[in-house]
């Protein structure tokens, strides 16, 4: 149970911590990682994306420093559920594109293709740095971030970075991407 007393403490340390005591951070963040992602996996997510998000949720504040004068306690889980709600849609959006999206490797498998759009795509593809490519054709191939992580050697975190750079410098290409080929990118 979180008692006046834990509040108070709390935000004793993260009042150190905006005074630059990142060990006070350090401290509230040991205490309230495994709280955050058992909430987060009632919320639907697996343990690895928990995981993610809820450290993404603290790197976020760790970065920002907000000014707060209620409960920490609150901060966390109001921040934390904010970035689970962004999470879900993100996987929501990657199925969308991943159905609207035909990559080289699978477009022996998809014959009502035109050949001249999956051209389009492979060029498009070609354009990305191979490890970009490699990444984004795992991911639509249905790997997660850590199984990507250990086939190409890298950690999840780099994976999940360049994923998001890959799939924004995928995206401005698709842009240009005519209508008239009956391409319609839901991004």
């Amino acid at each position: 149970m979180h008692n006046h007393f834990d509040r108070e403490r709390d935000l004793a340390l993260w009042t150190e911590f905006l005074d630059g005591n990142n060990k006070a951070f350090g401290t509230l963040y040991v205490k309230y990682y495994d709280i955050l992602v058992r909430d987060a996996g009632r919320k639907g997510l697996d343990r690895s994306d928990a995981e993610d998000v809820v450290s993404d949720t603290m790197m976020k504040l760790f970065e920002n420093e907000p000014r707060i004068n209620r409960s920490i306690r609150g901060m966390f889980f109001s921040r934390m559920r904010g970035n689970v709600s962004n999470f879900k849609k993100t996987l929501q959006n990657r199925e969308r594109i991943r159905r609207e999206l035909v990559l080289p490797s699978l477009l022996d498998k998809v014959e009502q293709v035109d050949k001249s759009y999956c051209m389009l795509l492979q060029m498009y593809m070609m354009r990305l740095a191979p490890t970009h490519r490699q990444i984004i054709e795992l991911d639509v191939e249905g790997y997660n971030n850590a199984e990507i992580a250990e086939k190409l050697g890298k950690t999840k975190d780099y994976i999940r970075r360049q994923k998001h750079v890959a799939r924004c410098t995928f995206k401005k290409l698709l842009v240009a991407l005519p209508e008239s080929l009956g391409f319609h990118l839901y991004i």
